[in-house]
């Protein structure tokens, strides 16, 4: 009776939450075209290079895996949420931002500030889908309640660490008008799911 009630719960949160993750999804694709569209378009091209490596040559899980072992053994101080954290702060990521921005200062890199942004968003990618995939692993009942609620956090979490790490990057403060049309957005779907309600 109890596992029940809880299976039922996540699933309702899951539901509730959806439109928050529709609205960072969509927010964040628009919101790309607030960085410079010479380093944003590369971080685009990375991403849907993930998903072509990913489907159909390798899925890169050790490759994901070492970066969340690095992540919980960073955060260990932060136990029992140092493994939330790495799910939350896509690690290699950081590095290829914290690396294209400290190299931004010191070299000329413009020959190879293309490398960086499509590795960002392969990485960014990366840590999205195969999240997905770990999360999923997890949970061996068929309607995957925890999972859908899981996830939906990470990914909002994740975007917003993503959205964070290209600000301090570019060296442009954006965050503030990602979330404030994310959750302007979102406010609008709950509007109109609670009057087609009523």
């Amino acid at each position: 009776m109890g596992e029940g009630l809880i299976f039922i719960a996540k699933i309702i949160l899951a539901v509730v939450i959806s439109p928050v993750v529709y609205s960072c999804a969509l927010n964040f694709y628009d919101h790309l075209d607030v960085y410079p569209t010479s380093l944003i378009e590369f971080f685009r091209w990375g991403v849907f290079g993930f998903v072509l490596v990913f489907l159909f040559v390798y899925p890169f899980r050790y490759l994901y895996q070492f970066g969340q072992n690095v992540m919980t053994g960073i955060f260990k101080f932060l136990t029992p949420l140092d493994r939330a954290v790495a799910r939350v702060v896509p690690f290699f990521t950081v590095v290829i931002l914290a690396s294209f921005y400290i190299a931004g200062k010191f070299f000329d890199i413009t020959a190879y500030v293309h490398y960086f942004m499509f590795f960002a968003g392969f990485s960014m990618a990366m840590h999205i889908l195969l999240l997905a995939q770990e999360l999923q692993g997890e949970e061996a009942s068929f309607i995957k309640s925890s999972y859908f609620l899981r996830m939906s956090v990470y990914f909002v979490l994740s975007v917003c660490m993503t959205v964070l790490l290209l600000d301090l990057a570019v060296w442009k403060w954006t965050f503030l008008k990602f979330f404030s049309a994310m959750f302007e957005d979102a406010r609008d779907i709950y509007m109109l799911m609670v009057r087609r309600i009523l």
